[in-house]
């Protein structure tokens, strides 16, 4: 899969100005992405936030015997 070039991009319809979308709905496997897309991005956020607040819990805590390893996000 090919990635666009900046300037093809800076062409496109939409991108210009006075550009508009079309009107013709998107597909259901694209909003279905998207939603996914959305969800895994809260996640994400969900499990850094958990992960800050271990991280301070064990500062204020000062303990040697908890080590907190990495988090696979």
């Amino acid at each position: 899969m090919l990635l666009p070039v900046v300037c093809c991009c800076a062409d496109h319809p939409w991108i210009k100005e006075d550009g508009e979308a079309p009107d013709t709905p998107l597909d259901n496997a694209v909003m279905n992405r998207l939603k996914q897309f959305r969800a895994m991005n809260q996640f994400k956020k969900a499990a850094l936030r958990v992960r800050a607040f271990i991280f301070s819990h064990c500062q204020k805590k000062k303990s040697d015997t908890f080590v907190l390893g990495p988090v696979p996000l």
